[in-house]
């Protein structure tokens, strides 16, 4: 049901914000922005059941997943943005929240990501981020990446309601792997930006970004360096961080592999941290740098 999300492969072509498009088999009927007032009408009904409510909020979703001129002002000047949002409250049927978060994720890969921070969604996506249904979780954690890549304001009022945790205990223990995945890029989205966000709000990432790079998640080590890079990308504070997690061995091994988009975040991440102080610098020296630098040189 769901696409898959862009990776952070290319530095000057990251995508922050990524819809959701995948198909839908769940129901055959077609929405369109002449639907919205219906759609709206049965949000409305004060006895509305669980079904009827799921039909609405997937509708409203599926107006949502178009991929071109996606009638996100229509859907906001409807009303239906807090619906959406009252939606991921703990009380709801799992399904019902998936969609909402669905519909959420859509209208946070738009110029409108602001309006789900300013409706109060955050708080919500991220409590459903230890939700029992691990596509709900997966959903919100998608929709929480957009809203920190969009801005250094927006990320920042995702780690300051306490995102990072949540999303690292989906990391570290993933039920699957498309989870693992979304969970993986959003994280990438906490750590980048500017103004840099503060090294004790993502220094938690540290260690599980660590542990992941020693395994063999080849697709999801890409957005794992990028994170690196981002937050080796500060002081000297920020680099000591990144060398105390154990990581530049690893770093100086992807560099001399051939996959160039392993390498470029790797080379990035390393050319942060040779650029603190002598000491931190050696470090990376000791390591082993030189030689894979000559090798990159030499091909």
């Amino acid at each position: 049901m769901l696409s898959s999300v862009p990776s952070a492969s290319v530095g000057a072509t990251i995508s922050t914000n990524a819809a959701v498009t995948g198909s839908d088999t769940l129901t055959t009927k077609r929405y369109t922005a002449d639907d919205i007032p219906y759609l709206m009408s049965q949000l409305c009904q004060p006895d509305i059941n669980d079904d009827q409510l799921l039909e609405a909020v997937r509708g409203f979703r599926r107006l949502l997943s178009v991929e071109k001129n996606v009638p996100v002002d229509e859907v906001l000047e409807s009303g239906a943005l807090p619906a959406f949002v009252q939606m991921l409250q703990p009380n709801i049927n799992p399904a019902v929240q998936f969609e909402a978060a669905w519909a959420l994720t859509n209208i946070a890969s738009t110029d409108k990501t602001y309006v789900i921070v300013d409706a109060g969604a955050v708080q919500p996506l991220i409590n459903l981020l230890t939700s029992p249904d691990a596509t709900v979780r997966e959903q919100c954690a998608w929709c929480l990446g957009n809203i920190s890549g969009d801005s250094g304001p927006l990320r920042d009022a995702v780690l300051s309601a306490g995102g990072m945790q949540p999303l690292l205990q989906n990391i570290s223990q993933p039920e699957n792997k498309s989870l693992l995945s979304n969970s993986v890029w959003a994280l990438s989205n906490l750590c980048r930006g500017k103004p840099r966000p503060p090294l004790r709000s993502i220094a938690p990432a540290l260690p599980v970004i660590a542990q992941l790079l020693h395994g063999n998640l080849l697709e999801d080590k890409v957005d794992l360096l990028w994170s690196l890079s981002y937050i080796s990308d500060g002081d000297d504070a920020n680099i000591q961080a990144v060398i105390d997690a154990d990581v530049v061995g690893t770093l100086v091994e992807i560099i001399g592999q051939d996959n160039s988009a392993l390498i470029t975040p790797a080379l990035r991440t390393v050319g942060n941290l040779v650029s603190g102080t002598d000491t931190q610098t050696e470090f990376c020296l000791k390591a082993g740098l030189m030689s894979k630098m000559k090798l990159l040189i030499s091909t």
